[in-house]
C-alpha cells in the first residue's frame, strides 16, 4: 500500500510532554497548600478545581471566551472552585493558579522519540503538518524552545487559524496549506475527541497515540492505535 502524502501531528502530549494527567497534577499541586487551605481539605479543593476544569474544556469552543490564555483560564477555574466551596481568599486563589501554570511550563519536555520520528517521516518523503489547540504565544514558544519549527511544512495553531480541534475547519486549513487531500493524510494525536474524532469528521485517517493504554470512548473508533511514537513509523512502513 502506498504511503500517505502527509502526516499531521498534534503537539501537546504527542510530541512534547504537556498536559496529561491534569487531575493528578492538580491533586499533587494543591497538597502543597494544605496549611493555607485549612480547614478545607486539599483533596476536596483539588477535586473541585478539576471538576470546573473538566466542564470548561468539555464546552464547545464557541461557548468559551479567551480559551487560549491558559494562565487566565486557570485563574478563573480556581476562583470558580473556591466560590463553590465557600473559600473567600482571592490572593490564595491567584497564587495556586499561577504557581500551577509556572509548574506546568517548567515540566514541558520533548518526548524522547519525537525528533527521530519526525525526521523518519521526512525521510519517507511525506509532508508534515502541526495542528494544535492553544494560544499563539504559548504554542510558538514551545515550538521555538524545542526547535521544531523547521520540521513542519505547515503549522496550524487554533488561535491563529480561528478554529480549534475538533472542528474540521482547522484540519481543512492544514490540508489546504499542504496541498493534500484528506483521504491521503494521517492525523496523529493523543486526544480521542480533538485528534481522532475531529480528524475523522474532516475525512482524515486518524491514529490514536495511546501511551497510557487507556480505554477508547464509546462512539469513537480510531483507524489505528499506536502505544508510542516509534509505532507510527512501524505503522507507515507496514501499511
Amino acid at each position: 500500500m502506498a504511503l500517505p502524502s502527509a502526516i499531521l501531528f498534534d503537539l501537546d502530549d504527542t510530541l512534547i510532554h504537556g498536559y496529561a494527567n491534569r487531575a493528578a497534577a492538580w491533586q499533587a499541586h494543591v497538597e502543597g497548600y494544605a496549611t493555607a487551605l485549612n480547614p478545607w481539605k486539599s483533596d476536596h479543593v483539588a477535586a473541585a478545581i478539576e471538576d470546573v476544569a473538566a466542564r470548561f474544556w468539555a464546552a464547545p469552543e464557541d461557548q468559551v471566551v479567551n480559551r487560549h490564555d491558559l494562565r487566565a483560564v486557570r485563574r478563573s477555574n480556581v476562583a470558580t472552585a473556591f466560590a463553590a466551596l465557600g473559600i473567600d481568599d482571592a490572593a490564595l486563589s491567584v497564587e495556586i493558579a499561577d504557581s500551577f501554570s509556572n509548574k506546568r511550563r517548567q515540566g514541558h519536555s520533548l518526548l524522547p522519540d519525537a525528533m527521530t520520528v519526525l525526521e523518519g517521516v521526512r525521510l519517507l518523503g511525506m509532508k508534515i503538518g502541526l495542528v494544535t489547540n492553544g494560544g499563539t504565544l504559548e504554542q510558538r514558544e514551545k515550538i521555538s524552545r524545542f526547535r521544531l519549527g523547521g520540521l513542519f511544512d505547515c503549522i496550524a495553531i487554533s488561535e491563529e487559524v480561528g478554529f480549534a480541534k475538533p472542528d474540521p475547519a482547522i484540519f481543512h486549513h492544514a490540508l489546504a496549506a499542504l496541498g493534500v487531500s484528506a483521504v491521503d493524510t494521517r492525523m496523529i494525536g493523543d486526544n480521542l475527541v480533538w485528534d481522532v474524532q475531529g480528524a475523522q469528521a474532516a475525512g482524515l485517517v486518524a491514529v490514536w497515540l495511546n501511551a497510557d493504554h487507556a480505554t477508547a470512548l464509546d462512539g469513537i473508533q480510531p483507524d489505528h492505535i499506536v502505544s508510542d511514537l516509534p509505532g507510527i513509523l512501524t505503522l507507515l512502513r507496514t501499511a
